[in-house]
Formats: C-alpha cells, structure tokens, sequence
C-alpha cells in the first residue's frame, strides 16, 4: 500500500470596512491512493497451484491481479461575505468542488491452473501409494503435488476489458475510469439581535450535487426500470412462488452518461433548499443561563465513490471473463495419462 495523499488550502480575509468583511478560500485534499502488484515475471499469462501446493510456490509466483490505484483531487472554492447593518448581521455566500476521481484496477490476465484443476478435482484412489497417510488432507496433497509434476494444466481463466465500441483492450491495459461530478452550495443567513438577551438566526441553505459520469464513455446504465420496480416484482414474484424463467423481465444494459448521449446513473435533485431558524435566549433575570433551540433541514452528500466502485464492479459491457476447463472424468486415465 502506497499513500501519497495530500492537502492545500490559500485565503485572504478582506475587511472592507467597519461592518463589512468578506473571507476567501481556495483549497483542495487529493487521495493518491496505490495498491501495487508484486513483481510480475510472468507478464500477463499468470498461474495459480491446486491445494496442497500453493505453499512453496506462493510467493515466488505471487499474483499481480486485482492491483489498483485511486487519485481523487477535491478542489474547493468557497467564499463569504458579511455585512453589519443595525442589529443584523447578513451573511451570503457559496462554496463549489469540482472532482475528478481517476481509477485503475488491473484484473485483466490469462490465469493457468496448474495440477489439479478443470474437470479433474482428484485422483483415483487405486493408484495412490499405499504408505501415505490415510486421511483427507493427505489425498488432495499427493494428487495436487503428483499432477503438478506432471506438469498437468488443469484450466485456464482470462479476462477482457473492452473500450466503450465493444474492442478488446490488450491485457493486462486495466480497467481505467476517468469520473467527473460537482457539488454547489449557496446560503444567505440573517442573525437578528431582537433585543439585549434574545438572537434569532434564520437563513436559507442551497445544495446541488451532479450525477456522477465518466468522461470517456465507459459507463453503463440499467434501462429496464427502476430499482423500486424491480425490488417490487422481486417481491411479487416470491409471494406468488413463482419461479419461472420469466418470472422477472431480463434486465438490459446500454452506454450511458453525456459522452454516449446516454442516461445517467441516477437523476439529480435540483429541489435541495435548506432552511433553517434558531435562537439563543439569555433571561434577563437569570444571567448565568442560556436557552439554546433551532431547527433546520440539511442534505447529506451522495454516496458517489460507492455508486463509481459499483459500477465498475458490475460494468457488463465493459469486462468479461472466459473459462476452459481440461481434463476427463475418468480419473485412473488421468492419473496414468
């Protein structure tokens, strides 16, 4: 694990006047995350070691699949402007982050079952040594070890990335991401000193979180319906006890977001206003006591890093995976092949 993470912020505080005063601020925190591979001799045609062999081979052979890398700049730009006039205080302002998360996972390799593996999961038990230990453990490592020596392949796994025309990438390229999304906010807020031991403060608050898209196409979007129609059929169909082929519509997928023209991971809200009110009393005739109250509603941020990983864990169109498993089920021939 690599971090490299880091942060910066710059700001100037500009008093105007005597009741003016107006504070800038220009910053960003960038995760640079790295999940490296070990040392890859093999370049992209890897192997793997049926059980009861995988200890002595484990590390010189250590597998590079499933390195990644994550680089997540933040930049924020926020300003805020007061004003004093009589018993209010105003205050306006705003705050906007534009991020462009860039990801890489390398899954991408031709993986070799070496041994046991494929349609052979052990041998025949009449042509085991008879002075072996008699148990379990002690079977699957004999047969792992002697068809390891044999040199045997018992399968192999590979696995495709495809650009967003349906073109395999060459391995091992990765699956790289290139994501864009923004978050506004914009506020006005008045603290009103009502009289010597009563502040009321009120305001109201804007929030505007984008879709999340990558900018190069490589994004997929469920066009079938929605996940509340579906959690809802799923429902329906096991109330029902229906278990058919067709008990649920086949869920499609086509290129999404703007560089395909395409739909978006999800609809935005453009509906976020946030108001608030709250107070602070300090009874005149208890000095030593303050009353604090307000209510509000506020926003949570979207969960994009998690609907990104998703969709790239799930992306259909964009990664594929093929198995071809060797072997017959007469296990004495293989064992004497």
């Amino acid at each position: 694990f690599i971090d490299r993470s880091y942060a910066y912020v710059a700001g100037l505080d500009w008093e105007i006047s005597v009741n003016k005063f107006n504070q800038f601020e220009y910053g960003s925190t960038v995760q640079d995350y790295g999940f490296p591979s070990p040392s890859n001799v093999l370049g992209i045609y890897q192997t793997s070691f049926a059980t009861g062999t995988t200890t002595p081979f484990s590390d010189p052979y250590s597998s590079p699949v499933n390195s990644q890398s994550r680089h997540v700049p933040i930049p924020m730009v926020q300003d805020s402007f007061t004003w004093g006039v009589g018993r209010h205080s105003i205050s306006f302002g705003g705050a906007f982050k534009w991020i462009s998360p860039t990801s890489n996972t390398v899954l991408d390799y031709n993986t070799y079952t070496l041994g046991l593996g494929g349609n052979i999961q052990g041998l025949n038990s009449s042509v085991r040594p008879a002075n072996i230990l008699a148990s379990a453990t002690a079977n699957t490592q004999y047969d792992s070890a002697f068809a390891l020596g044999l040199g045997r392949v018992g399968a192999i796994n590979s696995s495709f990335n495809y650009d967003k025309t349906g073109t395999a990438l060459p391995q091992p390229t990765g699956s790289v991401r290139n994501y864009r999304y923004y978050q506004t906010l914009a506020y006005v807020s008045d603290t009103w000193k009502v009289t010597p031991h009563l502040t009321v403060t009120y305001g109201l608050n804007y929030q505007y979180f984008s879709v999340p898209y990558e900018k190069n196409g490589l994004e997929t979007a469920q066009n079938t319906f929605g996940f509340d129609k579906f959690i809802a059929a799923r429902v329906a169909q096991s109330a029902a006890s229906n278990t058919a082929a067709n008990a649920l519509p086949f869920l499609t997928y086509s290129l999404g977001g703007p560089a395909n023209n395409g739909p978006g991971l999800y609809s935005p809200d453009p509906k976020n206003f946030a108001p608030k009110l709250a107070f602070t009393w300090n009874p005149g005739f208890s000095p030593s006591t303050v009353w604090n109250g307000g209510i509000g509603t506020v926003y949570d941020r979207t969960v994009a890093n998690a609907v990104m990983y998703q969709q790239d864990q799930y992306s259909y169109l964009f990664y594929q995976s093929a198995a071809r498993n060797f072997g017959t089920s007469t296990r004495s021939e293989e064992h004497t092949s």
